[in-house]
């Protein structure tokens, strides 16, 4: 499974990147089996996830709240609809409930399943332009650079971070955290055995030194 992470920056440079190249995300297959999308939301951190698993027809779903259930539906491509995916869902039998007690006590109506649609289409662009971003953001476009690494249980953790009008998909490590990838500023660095003095270049590095 594909564990993806990215944050506002690069949520919002996926979408320029994706309507540059539009047609690599429509036409793009899976590049993995299973995903797993974890976006940072303000008030909810990182509590929100969508699973996504590839099938015959494409892609279904399951949006959760930590261990709550909250959504399942199917991503398909229509590419000779007005859009190039039709996404579809249902919401919980209990987070049905919880809307129509809004409902009846904010005296608004769809409020609640207003913002879940909202975190659906949310979600289920960054999956489809991250893995398009996986599978073609070397090759259409060297300003984009991507590395990824296997990790124990076969999984893979990717984290998006953009760094210097580049946008990285950053590998982590079994034991690291995904969000401890951080920025190295430039800084020159003195060698006590040689007395030498070099200049090191920025990079993103995450919490294990090693």
């Amino acid at each position: 499974m594909y564990k993806i992470y990215m944050d506002e920056d690069s949520y919002n440079y996926l979408r320029e990147w994706s309507e540059d190249y539009r047609k690599y995300v429509r036409d793009c297959p899976a590049v993995a089996p299973k995903f797993m999308i974890i976006c940072k939301v303000e008030n909810l951190g990182d509590r929100l996830f969508l699973y996504v698993t590839k099938t015959q027809y494409g892609y279904k779903f399951n949006l959760n709240l930590d261990k709550t259930l909250v959504a399942k539906g199917k991503i398909i491509r229509t590419p000779d609809g007005e859009n190039d995916f039709q996404v579809s869902y249902s919401m919980s039998e209990t987070v049905e409930r919880e809307c129509a007690l809004e409902s009846k006590k904010k005296q608004q109506e769809h409020s609640v399943k207003t913002e879940i649609e909202f975190f659906i289409q949310m979600y289920s662009n960054a999956f489809l332009m991250a893995n398009a971003f996986l599978m073609y953001g070397n090759v259409i476009d060297e300003k984009n650079i991507i590395a990824t690494g296997k990790n124990a249980g076969n999984d893979k953790i990717i984290v998006f971070r953009k760094y210097k009008d580049k946008l990285y998909a950053v590998p982590v490590g079994h034991h690291r955290s995904p969000e401890g990838v951080f920025e190295v500023r430039g800084h020159f660095r003195h060698y006590k055995n040689t007395g030498k003095v070099v200049w090191i270049d920025g990079y993103l590095k995450g919490t294990d030194k090693n």
